[in-house]
């Protein structure tokens, strides 16, 4: 028996006369799609949409590893400020430390750029704030990046009319598989192979391009031709034959192919992936910036136009990632090996006023011996790492708080903390628990996701960061 199951849920909304709700032993194609974009189904759809809110832990463990862990996938009451701030407080109430505990404790938030999040005032970030003054909030630096893309693309003309071509031919392939088989014939006929043409989704707007890109290039020939006869095909719908029209029109010109290429080029240097990657380990490493035009003369030649350099320079991230370049977050980066300055004796007042901010910014994690310890350590922690210098900032670290020598016990906690910090909301995919082996987890007070000998929840001051 085969029945739609958003509907059944919601009869007194569903059509419920409609096979769909009563059930049928077969179903074809075109009915399925039709339903899927009527009216009762989308209300269906929308009546059981429940907001959530995915909440991970991330905390530096004894060994020097960073674990990142989800918590909970926690069903929101009100999508507000207040209801989402709810809804994190009860996700990490349920690892079974005390709410006091870890609101002192936790170091840093990092949210993706919805107003309703980062509302420095009375957005999840401000209120967080509010209650934890030493709180470090951070934009997702991935989807500053998609921001920034997206920015520039309004701001040229030409890059917007080029847009609404890819998702016409996106869009006539992807929802008509009638079309997808005659554009294969051509191909096979041409002796090529077709890149799958798949949906554009505009929350992973970078990657999912990109992969728009590199099969309109792959399928150009193919669907120039496919156009070509739909556009003059007399058994074709008028409103096909007029978008294949202007498609084809638009694809044969040189500024098109010019632009196609382009694109390519320039989105493979900004691919979503690269900067997650980069900050993969802590906030030490630099902010990448994209590559200045100039760069790009070792790529496939394209004639750039004023209005293209234009949008080259609209894509300079200084704007959308000027937090990172502030303290407290621009304090850390003392603490990569490439930065300390040569020769050796130069390294006496290198970083002391960044650390002295960074020690009174999270004096109420630190006891009275940390805050003057830290400071006095600090030299020799620059003699180590400049030791060091070449290694992989991850290994390094990993491989120190491994250590933990004794002389140097004190201002590693700030490297923890330093480690703590997430740059982006991507690196939850690093260490994913489902749902329920989360929910298993915490009932049984699953010690992975409390801190390191921790005995007394109540009392413990050993330290943990989400």
């Amino acid at each position: 028996m085969m029945f739609c199951r958003v509907c059944r849920e919601f009869p007194s909304i569903a059509e419920s006369t409609s096979a769909f709700v009563t059930g049928t032993s077969n179903f074809r194609k075109d009915p399925i799609r039709t339903h899927e974009k009527s009216l009762h189904h989308k209300k269906c759809i929308d009546t059981g949409i429940i907001e959530q809110e995915l909440v991970h832990v991330r905390y530096v463990r004894d060994n020097g590893d960073i674990a990142t862990y989800m918590i909970k996938c926690q069903p929101v009451k009100s999508a507000n400020a207040a209801g989402i701030l709810e809804a994190i407080d009860e996700a990490v109430n349920t690892m079974g430390i005390r709410e006091d505990t870890w609101k002192k404790k936790v170091v840093c938030a990092n949210f993706d750029g919805a107003a309703v999040m980062m509302g420095e005032k009375t957005g999840v970030a401000g209120r967080l704030k509010q209650r934890i003054p030493h709180i470090i909030t951070i934009h997702c630096v991935a989807h500053k990046l998609e921001l920034a893309v997206l920015d520039s693309v309004k701001g040229c003309e030409y890059l917007v009319k080029f847009e609404d071509t890819l998702k016409t031919i996106f869009k006539m392939y992807y929802y008509s598989p009638k079309k997808r088989r005659e554009l294969t014939e051509i191909s096979e006929l041409l002796n090529e192979r077709l890149a799958h043409f798949s949906g554009l989704k505009s929350t992973r707007w970078l990657p999912s391009r990109l992969r728009c890109l590199k099969a309109v290039e792959k399928n150009y020939t193919p669907t120039v031709v496919h156009m070509e006869n739909m556009a003059e095909g007399s058994d074709v719908k008028a409103e096909d034959a007029a978008k294949a029209k202007g498609v084809v029109q638009e694809m044969k010109t040189e500024k098109f192919v010019r632009f196609l290429h382009f694109m390519l080029d320039y989105s493979t240097i900004l691919r979503l992936g690269r900067v997650p990657q980069l900050w993969k380990t802590s906030c030490v490493v630099p902010v990448p910036k994209t590559s200045h035009p100039k760069d790009l003369n070792s790529y496939r030649p394209v004639a750039l136009t004023s209005h293209l350099m234009k949008t080259l320079e609209r894509l300079y991230m200084d704007n959308r990632f000027k937090n990172l370049h502030e303290k407290p977050l621009s304090c850390f980066k003392v603490f990569d090996p490439s930065t300390l300055p040569y020769p050796r004796e130069e390294l006496a007042n290198y970083g002391d006023e960044e650390v002295d901010y960074l020690v009174t910014h999270f004096a109420c994690l630190l006891d009275a011996e940390e805050k003057e310890k830290i400071p006095q350590e600090w030299m020799d922690l620059k003699v180590w790492l400049a030791e060091r210098r070449g290694r992989k900032v991850d290994c390094l670290y990993r491989d120190l708080l491994s250590e933990n020598p004794e002389h140097l016990s004190h201002i590693l906690l700030l490297v923890k903390l330093m480690l703590t910090l997430s740059p982006s909301t991507m690196l939850i995919k690093e260490k994913r628990l489902n749902s329920r082996y989360a929910e298993d987890s915490h009932q049984k007070n699953n010690p992975q996701l409390l801190p390191a000998k921790q005995t007394d929840q109540s009392n413990s001051e050993e330290r943990w960061e989400v």
